[in-house]
């Protein structure tokens, strides 16, 4: 059964994905919020398996709501500074418990499909590389 995501959902999923890939500092890249993902979500949406789906909507709950744990605070993920995010997630990174070191990592996997299935960060890259 597929249920559809609502827009407060999307709005945290896209806050998660954009802490993973930020803008590069020199510009020369885009941060995953300035990338147009829509089209990889669909598809992702009609042909991920069912325990995919529900592994990345359980992380992306989990993230949102894991400045209460982590900071104290009654703040979302997406409230948070640049600074706030990025210890959570490194905090979570190094977590002994294995299904929490899993959540972020979903997150980022997600994120990293999404972002460089855009023509413009794959063709960047490339050109990098050469």
């Amino acid at each position: 059964m597929r249920v559809p995501w609502s827009n407060t959902e999307l709005r945290w999923r896209d806050a998660l994905c954009a802490a993973m890939i930020p803008a590069s500092k020199h510009g020369s890249l885009p941060g995953s919020g300035d990338v147009d993902t829509e089209e990889f979500w669909i598809e992702y949406e009609k042909s991920a398996p069912q325990l995919l789906r529900f592994g990345l909507r359980a992380s992306v709950w989990a993230l949102t709501f894991s400045p209460m744990v982590y900071l104290r605070t009654m703040r979302r993920f997406e409230q948070l500074t640049e600074s706030e995010r990025g210890t959570i997630l490194s905090n979570m990174s190094q977590s002994k418990l294995y299904l929490i070191r899993q959540l972020p990592l979903t997150i980022k996997l997600m994120t990293c499909f999404a972002y460089f299935r855009d023509d413009k960060v794959r063709a960047h890259v490339q050109e990098r590389s050469l």
